[in-house]
Protein backbone atom coordinates (compact mmCIF):
# COMPACT_ATOMS: atom_id res chain seq x y z
CA UNK A 1 0.00 0.00 0.00
CA UNK A 2 2.57 2.49 1.19
CA UNK A 3 4.79 1.70 -1.83
CA UNK A 4 1.40 2.08 -4.34
CA UNK A 5 0.74 5.57 -2.55
CA UNK A 6 4.43 6.42 -3.05
CA UNK A 7 4.82 5.83 -6.85
CA UNK A 8 1.33 7.56 -7.94
CA UNK A 9 2.62 10.44 -5.80
CA UNK A 10 3.92 12.53 -8.51
CA UNK A 11 3.09 16.08 -8.65
CA UNK A 12 4.95 19.65 -10.10
CA UNK A 13 4.63 22.84 -8.85
CA UNK A 14 4.53 26.11 -11.47
CA UNK A 15 7.18 28.93 -10.40
CA UNK A 16 8.86 31.64 -12.16
CA UNK A 17 10.63 33.70 -10.50
CA UNK A 18 10.47 37.60 -9.94
CA UNK A 19 12.17 40.46 -10.01
CA UNK A 20 11.78 43.43 -7.67
CA UNK A 21 13.50 46.76 -8.87
CA UNK A 22 13.62 50.07 -7.77
CA UNK A 23 12.99 52.52 -10.14
CA UNK A 24 15.25 55.23 -10.66
CA UNK A 25 17.23 54.02 -7.84
CA UNK A 26 20.21 55.84 -8.58
CA UNK A 27 18.56 59.14 -8.57
CA UNK A 28 16.50 58.08 -5.51
CA UNK A 29 20.21 57.62 -3.20
CA UNK A 30 21.32 60.95 -4.63
CA UNK A 31 18.78 62.86 -2.89
CA UNK A 32 18.29 61.03 -0.10
CA UNK A 33 22.44 61.31 0.35
CA UNK A 34 22.36 65.12 -0.16
CA UNK A 35 19.21 66.08 2.12
CA UNK A 36 21.22 64.02 4.96
CA UNK A 37 24.11 65.89 3.99
CA UNK A 38 22.08 69.15 4.37
CA UNK A 39 21.84 68.39 8.22
CA UNK A 40 24.85 66.55 9.13
CA UNK A 41 27.60 67.51 11.91
CA UNK A 42 24.44 70.10 12.58
CA UNK A 43 24.27 71.28 16.05
CA UNK A 44 21.12 73.18 17.69
CA UNK A 45 21.01 75.39 20.62
CA UNK A 46 17.80 76.34 22.72
CA UNK A 47 17.34 79.11 20.59
CA UNK A 48 16.88 77.17 17.30
CA UNK A 49 15.70 73.88 18.83
CA UNK A 50 12.52 73.73 17.23
CA UNK A 51 14.43 73.85 13.86
CA UNK A 52 15.69 70.86 15.04
CA UNK A 53 12.92 68.62 16.06
CA UNK A 54 11.34 69.91 12.13
CA UNK A 55 14.33 68.24 10.88
CA UNK A 56 14.13 65.37 12.74
CA UNK A 57 10.47 64.93 11.68
CA UNK A 58 11.03 65.47 8.30
CA UNK A 59 14.18 62.44 7.84
CA UNK A 60 11.54 60.44 9.74
CA UNK A 61 8.93 61.18 7.39
CA UNK A 62 11.14 60.65 4.59
CA UNK A 63 12.18 57.06 6.07
CA UNK A 64 8.88 56.03 6.94
CA UNK A 65 7.76 56.58 3.25
CA UNK A 66 10.48 54.13 1.68
CA UNK A 67 9.74 51.52 4.47
CA UNK A 68 5.81 51.52 3.94
CA UNK A 69 6.48 51.42 -0.17
CA UNK A 70 8.97 48.33 0.86
CA UNK A 71 6.28 46.49 3.24
CA UNK A 72 3.97 47.32 0.51
CA UNK A 73 5.66 44.91 -2.31
CA UNK A 74 6.34 42.46 -0.01
CA UNK A 75 2.61 41.86 0.65
CA UNK A 76 2.25 42.10 -3.11
CA UNK A 77 4.83 38.97 -3.36
CA UNK A 78 4.33 36.74 -0.82
CA UNK A 79 0.26 36.67 -2.14
CA UNK A 80 1.14 33.64 -4.59
CA UNK A 81 3.26 31.59 -1.90
CA UNK A 82 1.06 31.90 0.77
CA UNK A 83 -1.70 30.83 -1.51
CA UNK A 84 0.87 27.83 -2.37
CA UNK A 85 1.50 27.42 1.80
CA UNK A 86 -2.35 26.98 1.85
CA UNK A 87 -2.86 24.48 -0.32
CA UNK A 88 -0.18 22.68 0.98
CA UNK A 89 -1.37 22.74 3.88
CA UNK A 90 -4.45 21.72 3.19
CA UNK A 91 -3.42 18.32 0.99
CA UNK A 92 -1.31 17.34 4.05
CA UNK A 93 -4.23 17.76 6.66
CA UNK A 94 -6.06 15.23 4.65
CA UNK A 95 -3.17 12.74 5.23
CA UNK A 96 -3.15 13.21 8.45
CA UNK A 97 -6.40 12.50 8.77
CA UNK A 98 -5.84 8.67 7.98
CA UNK A 99 -1.74 9.04 9.66
CA UNK A 100 -3.15 10.20 12.87
CA UNK A 101 -5.18 7.13 14.22
CA UNK A 102 -2.48 4.61 12.66
CA UNK A 103 -0.05 6.45 15.09
CA UNK A 104 -1.67 6.27 18.07
CA UNK A 105 -2.58 2.59 17.57
CA UNK A 106 1.11 1.94 16.88
CA UNK A 107 2.23 3.93 19.88
CA UNK A 108 -0.31 2.24 21.95
CA UNK A 109 1.17 -1.04 20.97
CA UNK A 110 4.56 -0.07 21.45
CA UNK A 111 3.21 0.93 24.93
CA UNK A 112 2.05 -2.62 25.71
CA UNK A 113 4.96 -4.00 24.58
CA UNK A 114 7.11 -1.79 26.52
CA UNK A 115 5.05 -2.36 30.35
CA UNK A 116 5.33 -6.50 28.87
CA UNK A 117 9.30 -5.86 28.86
CA UNK A 118 9.53 -3.85 31.75
CA UNK A 119 7.82 -6.72 33.91
CA UNK A 120 9.96 -9.15 32.44
CA UNK A 121 12.66 -7.11 33.38
CA UNK A 122 11.67 -6.62 36.83
CA UNK A 123 10.64 -10.60 37.25
CA UNK A 124 14.45 -10.75 35.98
CA UNK A 125 15.66 -8.76 38.46
CA UNK A 126 13.94 -10.02 41.18
CA UNK A 127 15.19 -13.86 40.54
CA UNK A 128 18.45 -12.67 40.07
CA UNK A 129 19.33 -10.38 43.18
CA UNK A 130 16.98 -13.75 45.39
CA UNK A 131 19.88 -16.23 44.81
CA UNK A 132 22.65 -13.43 45.48
CA UNK A 133 20.92 -12.58 48.55
CA UNK A 134 20.45 -8.60 47.90
CA UNK A 135 17.31 -6.84 47.46
CA UNK A 136 15.98 -5.74 44.00
CA UNK A 137 16.11 -1.95 44.90
CA UNK A 138 19.77 -2.39 44.51
CA UNK A 139 19.66 -2.76 40.53
CA UNK A 140 19.80 0.37 38.43
CA UNK A 141 17.54 0.04 35.61
CA UNK A 142 17.62 2.37 32.62
CA UNK A 143 14.64 3.50 30.41
CA UNK A 144 16.72 2.49 27.15
CA UNK A 145 16.04 -1.35 28.02
CA UNK A 146 12.63 -0.82 27.04
CA UNK A 147 13.62 0.13 23.63
CA UNK A 148 13.45 -2.32 20.94
CA UNK A 149 17.08 -2.51 19.74
CA UNK A 150 17.88 -3.58 23.22
CA UNK A 151 17.74 -7.32 23.61
CA UNK A 152 16.79 -9.05 26.80
CA UNK A 153 19.91 -10.96 26.86
CA UNK A 154 22.27 -7.95 27.20
CA UNK A 155 19.53 -6.27 29.72
CA UNK A 156 20.48 -9.37 31.83
CA UNK A 157 24.01 -9.24 31.23
CA UNK A 158 24.19 -5.66 32.75
CA UNK A 159 21.64 -7.65 35.37
CA UNK A 160 24.66 -9.44 36.39
CA UNK A 161 27.25 -7.01 36.18
CA UNK A 162 25.66 -4.55 38.27
CA UNK A 163 25.22 -8.35 40.81
CA UNK A 164 28.86 -8.99 40.52
CA UNK A 165 29.50 -5.14 41.25
CA UNK A 166 27.50 -4.98 44.32
CA UNK A 167 28.74 -8.14 46.18
CA UNK A 168 32.09 -7.33 45.47
CA UNK A 169 31.34 -4.30 47.34
CA UNK A 170 30.13 -5.64 50.18
CA UNK A 171 32.92 -7.41 50.56
CA UNK A 172 35.23 -5.01 50.71
CA UNK A 173 32.87 -3.04 52.55
CA UNK A 174 33.04 -5.82 55.39
CA UNK A 175 36.89 -6.43 55.01
CA UNK A 176 37.22 -2.64 55.72
CA UNK A 177 35.13 -3.18 58.89
CA UNK A 178 36.93 -5.89 59.70
CA UNK A 179 40.38 -3.92 59.47
CA UNK A 180 38.79 -1.04 61.57
CA UNK A 181 37.14 -3.25 64.10
CA UNK A 182 40.33 -5.50 64.53
CA UNK A 183 42.57 -2.26 65.03
CA UNK A 184 40.29 -0.83 67.52
CA UNK A 185 40.12 -3.71 69.82
CA UNK A 186 44.05 -4.25 69.68
CA UNK A 187 44.33 -0.90 71.29
CA UNK A 188 41.37 -1.66 73.29
CA UNK A 189 39.06 1.35 72.28
CA UNK A 190 35.12 1.10 71.18
CA UNK A 191 34.73 1.00 67.14
CA UNK A 192 31.45 2.22 66.88
CA UNK A 193 32.03 5.61 66.75
CA UNK A 194 35.14 4.86 63.86
CA UNK A 195 32.72 2.94 61.61
CA UNK A 196 30.81 5.88 61.13
CA UNK A 197 33.73 7.21 59.04
CA UNK A 198 33.52 4.01 56.33
CA UNK A 199 29.95 5.12 55.70
CA UNK A 200 30.92 8.81 54.73
CA UNK A 201 33.35 7.15 52.70
CA UNK A 202 36.39 6.83 53.66
CA UNK A 203 39.02 4.02 53.65
CA UNK A 204 40.22 1.76 56.55
CA UNK A 205 43.73 2.99 55.78
CA UNK A 206 42.25 6.72 56.04
CA UNK A 207 40.48 5.72 59.37
CA UNK A 208 43.94 3.81 60.88
CA UNK A 209 45.44 7.25 60.39
CA UNK A 210 42.80 9.09 62.23
CA UNK A 211 42.85 6.54 65.14
CA UNK A 212 46.95 6.49 65.31
CA UNK A 213 46.72 10.59 65.63
CA UNK A 214 43.59 10.22 68.04
CA UNK A 215 45.66 7.82 70.18
CA UNK A 216 49.10 9.68 69.77
CA UNK A 217 47.22 13.17 71.22
CA UNK A 218 45.45 10.84 74.08
CA UNK A 219 48.96 9.22 74.71
CA UNK A 220 50.42 12.49 74.53
CA UNK A 221 47.67 14.28 77.07
CA UNK A 222 47.76 11.55 79.03
CA UNK A 223 51.64 11.67 79.60
CA UNK A 224 51.33 15.27 80.21
CA UNK A 225 48.68 14.90 82.88
CA UNK A 226 51.42 12.43 84.44
CA UNK A 227 53.81 14.72 84.48
CA UNK A 228 51.65 17.36 86.10
CA UNK A 229 50.75 14.98 88.44
CA UNK A 230 53.90 14.06 89.24
CA UNK A 231 54.99 17.55 89.69
CA UNK A 232 52.10 18.72 92.12
CA UNK A 233 52.95 14.99 94.24
CA UNK A 234 56.72 16.66 93.84
CA UNK A 235 55.41 20.09 95.09
CA UNK A 236 53.37 18.47 98.27
CA UNK A 237 56.36 16.07 99.42
CA UNK A 238 58.85 18.91 99.33
CA UNK A 239 56.43 20.65 100.81
CA UNK A 240 55.97 17.71 103.69
CA UNK A 241 59.78 17.65 103.93
CA UNK A 242 60.17 21.14 104.85
CA UNK A 243 57.21 21.49 106.84
CA UNK A 244 58.90 18.17 109.05
CA UNK A 245 62.21 19.83 109.00
CA UNK A 246 60.64 23.13 110.20
CA UNK A 247 58.97 20.98 113.12
CA UNK A 248 62.20 18.92 113.65
CA UNK A 249 64.41 22.36 114.03
CA UNK A 250 61.38 24.06 116.27
CA UNK A 251 61.58 20.51 118.71
CA UNK A 252 65.55 20.77 118.62
CA UNK A 253 65.50 24.31 119.12
CA UNK A 254 63.04 23.64 121.87
CA UNK A 255 65.04 20.96 123.05
CA UNK A 256 67.99 22.83 123.09
CA UNK A 257 66.22 26.33 124.91
CA UNK A 258 65.08 23.11 127.89
CA UNK A 259 68.73 22.16 128.15
CA UNK A 260 70.14 25.94 128.17
CA UNK A 261 67.69 26.76 130.83
CA UNK A 262 68.61 23.65 132.97
CA UNK A 263 72.22 23.80 132.73
CA UNK A 264 71.77 27.34 133.65
CA UNK A 265 69.31 26.31 136.60
CA UNK A 266 72.26 24.02 137.28
CA UNK A 267 75.03 26.60 136.75
CA UNK A 268 73.08 29.09 139.66
CA UNK A 269 72.72 25.50 142.04
CA UNK A 270 76.62 25.43 141.55
CA UNK A 271 77.88 28.89 140.70
CA UNK A 272 79.35 30.62 143.91
CA UNK A 273 80.52 28.05 146.43
CA UNK A 274 82.03 24.52 146.66
CA UNK A 275 79.14 22.43 147.80
CA UNK A 276 79.03 21.43 151.35
CA UNK A 277 76.26 20.72 153.86
CA UNK A 278 76.14 23.58 155.33
CA UNK A 279 75.59 26.13 152.28
CA UNK A 280 73.96 23.72 149.92
CA UNK A 281 70.63 24.81 148.85
CA UNK A 282 68.35 23.35 147.10
CA UNK A 283 66.51 23.67 143.66
CA UNK A 284 62.89 24.92 144.66
CA UNK A 285 62.11 23.74 141.55
CA UNK A 286 63.67 20.01 141.26
CA UNK A 287 62.93 17.23 143.90
CA UNK A 288 66.28 16.10 145.46
CA UNK A 289 66.65 12.55 146.48
CA UNK A 290 67.94 12.32 150.37
CA UNK A 291 71.23 11.26 150.71
CA UNK A 292 72.40 7.36 150.14
CA UNK A 293 72.24 6.20 154.33
CA UNK A 294 73.67 3.06 152.93
CA UNK A 295 77.28 3.64 152.20
CA UNK A 296 79.35 4.89 155.23
CA UNK A 297 80.83 8.37 155.26
CA UNK A 298 84.61 8.34 154.55
CA UNK A 299 86.00 11.19 156.10
CA UNK A 300 89.51 12.33 154.55
CA UNK A 301 92.55 11.46 156.56
CA UNK A 302 94.59 14.61 157.59
CA UNK A 303 97.03 13.17 156.27
CA UNK A 304 96.24 12.26 152.56
CA UNK A 305 97.16 15.25 150.27
CA UNK A 306 94.14 16.80 148.56
CA UNK A 307 93.59 16.86 145.35
CA UNK A 308 91.92 19.24 142.58
CA UNK A 309 90.58 17.78 139.38
CA UNK A 310 87.88 19.76 137.04
CA UNK A 311 85.76 17.04 135.02
CA UNK A 312 83.16 17.35 132.49
CA UNK A 313 80.10 15.70 133.39
CA UNK A 314 77.00 14.90 131.31
CA UNK A 315 73.49 13.56 132.58
CA UNK A 316 70.39 14.33 133.37
CA UNK A 317 68.99 16.73 136.06
CA UNK A 318 67.70 13.78 138.11
CA UNK A 319 71.42 12.20 137.45
CA UNK A 320 73.02 15.60 138.67
CA UNK A 321 71.42 15.47 141.82
CA UNK A 322 72.15 11.66 142.67
CA UNK A 323 75.79 12.60 142.09
CA UNK A 324 75.58 15.76 143.64
CA UNK A 325 74.54 14.12 146.74
CA UNK A 326 76.67 11.14 146.70
CA UNK A 327 79.71 13.50 146.21
CA UNK A 328 78.57 16.09 149.02
CA UNK A 329 77.58 12.38 151.75
CA UNK A 330 82.14 11.76 151.18
CA UNK A 331 83.06 15.28 151.90
CA UNK A 332 84.09 16.46 148.24
CA UNK A 333 83.98 19.92 147.79
CA UNK A 334 82.71 21.14 144.22
CA UNK A 335 82.72 24.24 142.26
CA UNK A 336 80.91 25.19 139.16
CA UNK A 337 83.54 27.24 136.34
CA UNK A 338 82.08 28.88 133.67
CA UNK A 339 83.69 28.81 130.24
Amino acid sequence: MTNELTTNLDFSVDYKKSEIKINNQEQLETTVQNYAKKYEGLIFTEDDIQEGKDVRAELNKVAAAIDDKRKAVKKEFNEPYLAFESNVKRIIGMIKEVSDPIDSGIKELEEKQKKEKAALINEKINELTKEAGLESAMIETSSTWLNKTVSFKKITENIVSQIDAIKKEEERKQGEISIVTNFCEALHIDSEGWLKGLERGETAAQIITEIQAAEKRKKEREEQRKKEEEARIARELEQEQLRAKREEEARLAAERAELEKANEQQETYLEDDVLTEENYTEDPFVDVPEPIEEEPVVPVKEEEPVRTAIIEITGTNEQFKLANAYMVSLGIQIKAHKD
